[in-house]
């Protein structure tokens, strides 16, 4: 089973407005999160979790089905793998109360978790755009 979890110690984040807005330390490379890219995000933060249990926990929240669900929540995983954003591991680093991924209230509108990345921060201030 793999777990993932964010890259603590390459990444600086926060929440803005409904988004969270990441920068990558050794790249300088800046990204966003839709909502509901940043709900699984937050998931992420705290210890590692599986694909499985944000499809799950997805599923409940925005009540749909399994399949087109998974493979979107997957694909956002590896997006952010291969940004170096978030770590794969094979092991937990502690372990939720209730065992259960918590991605906030309910939400009746679900938009596919996406990740956007908009180059060098140093490059954009060294712009002056």
């Amino acid at each position: 089973m793999h777990y993932y979890r964010v890259n603590e110690e390459k990444v600086a984040w926060r929440i803005v407005d409904d988004g969270a807005v990441m920068v990558h330390a050794e790249t300088s490379a800046y990204y966003s999160l839709n909502e509901t890219g940043t709900s699984i995000w937050v998931a992420l933060c705290d210890e590692g979790v599986t694909a499985e249990h944000l499809a799950e926990s997805m599923r409940e929240r925005y009540a749909l089905e399994a399949g087109k669900l998974t493979l979107e929540i997957e694909s956002f995983l590896q997006a952010l793998l291969e940004e170096d954003l978030v770590e794969c591991t094979a092991q937990l680093r502690s372990v939720r109360p209730e065992g259960k991924v918590i991605l906030g209230a309910n939400k009746s509108d679900y938009e596919p978790p996406a990740l956007e990345h908009f180059g060098e921060l140093e490059k954009l201030i060294l712009s002056g755009e």
